[in-house]
């Protein structure tokens, strides 16, 4: 499947034979599948440098910090199989993760990688960490969740929607809202009634027996001003089963199974009528 956007960007010098093959439940739940590269090694069509873009969303640009030109994020639409359920995205280059966004009749479900945070030493290194002797446990997630909730911010309501521990690492998927009403005070240039929502992916370390916060590598999903009756309507949750999918160096990925839910969970993300 041809990809959607990225005129100006091109992969950096791998193979676009990946593909990412599965099946969904209920399918006539289903409206379409794209996988995007939250995180892609890309090379400037205008001025041939290679880099790193994160945090990729479909809406969002990248831009070439070598030359400023902007390109959009790729990506790739799956095809469906409406009377199986099964579904195949062709044409993704190899050796990259995706998540999976799945628009469905209830609203929208987009995959989040949670993987921990990997140093450079990892990178060069092409060993990602994947688990760690020491057990990530209840009291490691309460102090993750005070680090979250207790630090003083613009926005009214933050909540962690996903905390993934391991080890001596940790992700957190993080909500954040700036909800006006008679008790918040008016922000920048607001026009009355509007919400600002964030959702943004922490990075933690347990360092010398404490839980810290990484700093300057947290990565922004999306930042949205928008009215509060469009934020009071939205449906749109995470989900950690839909990230981090590898697409091999051969272009090979695990076989990925949706089972859609009977309805949207609240505790994952933005539900119509749900508080606040």
């Amino acid at each position: 499947m041809t990809a959607v956007g990225g005129g100006n960007v091109a992969v950096s010098e791998v193979s676009t034979d990946g593909r990412i093959t599965g099946s969904v439940t209920p399918v006539e739940k289903v409206k379409s599948i794209v996988a995007i590269p939250r995180c892609l090694d890309v090379k400037c069509a205008t001025c041939k440098r290679q880099f790193t873009a994160r945090a990729n969303t479909p809406d969002k640009t990248i831009t070439c910090r070598a030359c400023g030109k902007a390109f959009s994020v790729p990506t790739y639409a799956a095809k469906i199989d409406k009377a199986s359920g099964k579904f195949e995205i062709t044409g993704l280059p190899a050796g990259q993760r995706y998540d999976l966004i799945v628009q469905t009749t209830m609203g929208r479900i987009e995959g989040v990688d949670l993987s921990p945070l990997e140093t450079e030493l990892e990178k060069l290194r092409r060993k990602r960490v994947r688990a760690n002797p020491r057990e990530f446990g209840t009291e490691d997630r309460e102090t993750i969740v005070e680090l979250i909730t207790k630090v003083k911010q613009f926005e009214n309501f933050v909540r962690p929607i996903y905390i993934v521990g391991h080890g001596e690492k940790a992700t957190a998927l993080v909500e954040k809202a700036r909800i006006q009403d008679e008790k918040t005070e008016k922000f920048h240039s607001e026009k009355g009634n509007e919400a600002i929502w964030r959702v943004e992916l922490w990075y933690f370390r347990r360092w010398f027996g404490g839980w810290e916060r990484v700093s300057n590598v947290e990565g922004v999903l999306y930042r949205l001003r928008i009215p509060r009756s469009k934020y009071d309507a939205m449906n749109w949750v995470f989900s950690d089963t839909l990230g981090g999918i590898e697409v091999d160096p051969a272009g090979k990925s695990e076989r990925v199974k949706i089972e859609l839910p009977a309805q949207l969970d609240p505790k994952r993300g933005r539900v119509a009528t749900s508080e606040p």
